[in-house]
């Protein structure tokens, strides 16, 4: 009896309904561009994965469709990677994307969706761990809603650094407090110049291992914004900040486990000696365009 139920489950597409049709809705309402994913893609990375979904082989079964992932018990659909996938246009809060509530991982980066705000639908998707909105030309402030996403444990968002995309301090306090599972945190060229520099990380989860920020107009001093407090970081990336002003900390480092730290093109100045020495893990550094002294003792 076992037998004859696992290999009928086992032959039987794993495609709910809904989840295909909320799926092709989700298709339907976007146009392939192939321009829309020049920019920022690799090519031999870059193609239509939507283009071929409920054609040939796969009409019967959405989780045998190019970027989509199910779940191999339930069938519900729980990752849809759509990077690069020459999609655009506008990105409305009816998206039926939005009806797939079972997705853990969402990657949307490299397309074109026409400077549309990020819908505060992405709240509702509260199953996320992973979420990649980078270069996909969404604009204006970023949704509350999206620092609501209690399983949330990594968060890229990033465009270019023209400021289509900004954070209201509240907004941002709500995310590094919200996100308690976080453990890597990617925002660049989206506007931060209204935090102040004492909130920006404050109370941020100290399960973070990876954080990448860049070109957002953080300025002022270096102490004043508490990148080096951080206990469990390993990986620290900042550059695009020339008026990011001020010296290392030569003692007294929390993260002193950090196996990767690139700091480029800042004001920051001062000897470098006794701050690397703190770091007993560092396996990568990269330290271009800054005004430190040159270069290391050898110990």
């Amino acid at each position: 009896m076992c037998l004859d139920f696992w290999l009928f489950h086992l032959v039987q597409p794993l495609c709910h309904p809904d989840q295909k049709l909320a799926l092709l809705q989700l298709k339907n309402s976007l146009s392939i561009n192939e321009s829309s994913s020049e920019e920022w893609c690799n090519p031999s990375a870059s193609y239509s994965k939507t283009s071929l979904w409920a054609k040939q082989n796969n009409t019967e079964d959405c989780c045998s469709w190019d970027g989509v992932t199910c779940d191999i018990v339930s069938g519900n659909v729980i990752g849809l990677n759509l990077s690069c996938s020459w999609l655009q246009g506008e990105f409305h809060p009816n998206n039926t994307l939005f009806l797939l509530s079972h997705l853990q991982k969402l990657y949307l980066d490299g397309n074109d969706f026409k400077e549309s705000w990020i819908p505060s639908e992405f709240g509702k998707l509260v199953e996320l761990t992973h979420l990649n909105l980078s270069y996909s030309r969404f604009s204006g402030q970023v949704s509350p809603h999206i620092t609501q996403l209690p399983k949330l444990v990594s968060l890229i968002l990033s465009c270019a650094a023209n400021n289509e995309l900004s954070f209201e301090p509240t907004t941002w306090e709500g995310l590094v407090r919200n996100l308690t599972y976080i453990t890597k945190l990617r925002v660049g060229g989206v506007d931060l110049s209204s935090i102040q520099p004492s909130s920006l990380l404050r109370n941020i989860s100290s399960s973070l291992r990876s954080l990448s920020l860049y070109e957002n107009g953080l300025h002022g001093n270096l102490e004043n914004y508490n990148f080096f407090s951080l206990p469990n970081l390993l990986v620290l990336n900042l550059y695009g900040y020339k008026d990011l002003k001020g010296s290392l900390p030569k003692s007294n480092l929390s993260c002193t486990s950090l196996q990767s730290l690139v700091i480029a093109d800042t004001s920051l100045s001062g000897e470098l000696t006794h701050f690397i020495d703190q770091l007993k893990s560092l396996e990568y550094l990269f330290l271009p365009n800054n005004k430190f002294d040159i270069f290391l003792q050898s110990k």
